[in-house]
């Protein structure tokens, strides 16, 4: 006769503090671009419509290094917290 077989278990996500964080983070950082973005094409003033321009290129140029280092930053705190040193 066959035997039913087990089925595996489904794992549930794992997803804890600080990696709800920084997702956060990144999902902030990104709408703060696409801010500026949408801003700088919808300007009529040419003064505001170049600043968000420059604020647009500025971001979209440092935001991942910046964002690197605050995600390490963030995550050595949490470290250090939680007693991993």
């Amino acid at each position: 006769m066959n035997e039913p077989t087990q089925r595996p278990v489904p794992r549930a996500p794992q997803f804890d503090l600080s990696a709800m964080m920084m997702l956060l983070l990144v999902v902030g950082v990104a709408a703060g671009i696409a801010f500026y973005l949408v801003r700088g094409q919808l300007a009529t003033n040419t003064a505001v419509k170049l600043n968000s321009q420059f604020l647009f290129i500025m971001l979209t140029l440092s935001g991942p290094m910046l964002l690197m280092v605050l995600v390490s930053v963030i995550r050595g705190i949490f470290d250090w917290l939680s007693g991993n040193r």
